[in-house]
């Protein structure tokens, strides 16, 4: 059954109408129906619903019964930041850090970045990344869409840090320091994660981010997107959160 987010409240016995966006990809995408059944959800949970009307441009859903979704959010509080990338490699990430269970996903422009974008492109760009989260949100089966935001430099980032109780950067130049898998299961706060862009940090860089602990993730030299993609589910992984 497809699944589609509504950010208003739901419960049983409720009539919604759904956005002039979603109801375009509900009616003229899903070809759904009057009658036919679909999943909405939203953080307070996932209820089955039914198409009630479908009039031009708006379609009207019935709510029915709740849907058991528990264990669907992670318990962890992880943050998958990443030096911005070029092309659509930021939405992979994006869409994958979701799909594993991020529930903070923050692209950084870093000084290897080879895309530099200004205040206006960045919320353009974050707006596309939003609507990628929301979209892998529905696919995954999750119930909370992460939250993604672009930060311009690393100063920024910097003062994102507070009440984080775990840092960790995989580095190209690290060949020793692995995840401590112990000392990440003990944490109970939030857990950050930070992958380079193509060109990887450069020591400056390293330098102001000394409350990290560098990592190593293998002897291979992995892709910006590849190293994110893999970092998110080992650690997952480790956490228990992927059936571990």
């Amino acid at each position: 059954m497809f699944r589609i987010y509504h950010g208003e409240g739901l419960s049983a016995g409720r009539i919604i109408e759904l956005s002039k966006e979603t109801s375009h990809y509900v009616s003229k995408v899903l070809r759904l129906k009057t009658g036919d059944k679909i999943k909405v959800f939203n953080e307070a949970g996932e209820y089955i619903s039914s198409v009630i009307s479908i009039e031009k441009k708006m379609v009207n859903l019935k709510v029915l019964t709740k849907v058991n979704s528990e264990g669907m959010e992670p318990k962890t509080d992880l943050v998958v930041a990443f030096g911005y990338l070029k092309g659509d490699k930021n939405e992979l990430v994006v869409q994958k850090a979701t799909e594993l269970g991020a529930n903070y996903i923050w692209p950084i422009i870093t000084e290897r970045s080879v895309v530099k974008i200004d205040d206006n492109r960045i919320r353009k760009k974050e707006e596309r990344l939003k609507k990628v989260c929301k979209e892998a949100t529905e696919q995954s089966g999750r119930l909370k869409v992460p939250s993604v935001k672009i930060i311009k430099d690393l100063h920024c980032f910097n003062q994102q840090l507070k009440n984080t109780d775990m840092l960790l950067i995989p580095w190209e130049k690290e060949c020793k320091e692995q995840i401590n898998l112990d000392k990440l299961k003990a944490t109970k706060g939030r857990i950050i994660l930070f992958i380079g862009p193509e060109g990887g940090f450069s020591y400056e860089e390293i330098n102001q981010l000394s409350s990290f602990q560098t990592i190593t993730l293998g002897k291979r030299i992995l892709r910006a997107e590849t190293a994110a993609i893999s970092a998110t589910s080992i650690l997952m992984y480790a956490l228990g959160e992927l059936g571990g």
